[in-house]
């Protein structure tokens, strides 16, 4: 997500997908007019749930790597916890 600030007003906008990644996922591309809030898709077309939001971690001044990292070793763990052995600590897939 990137906030930007538009006439007086900070939107949040989230990178759009191209027309064919859009029809691979039956999703509608998004729309700004600069007015409003521009976040991605959560629906299909089909009104199926296409993406949900759990977290709203806000904004940063700049890229902020040490949470970065720290997200991606909490993410890493949550999935290759299911894929451990009991007699290896490898991971197997």
């Amino acid at each position: 997500m990137v906030d930007a600030y538009i006439n007086t007003t900070w939107l949040k906008l989230s990178p759009a997908f191209n027309t064919s990644m859009c029809t691979m996922f039956t999703i509608a591309p998004l729309d700004f007019y600069g007015e409003n809030d521009s976040v991605f898709q959560e629906y299909n077309k089909k009104g199926n749930l296409f993406m949900e939001y759990l977290e709203d971690y806000g904004c940063f001044e700049d890229v902020p790597i040490e949470f970065m990292v720290k997200m991606n070793e909490n993410i890493t763990l949550l999935f290759l916890m299911p894929f451990q052995t009991k007699r290896s600590s490898n991971y197997r897939f």
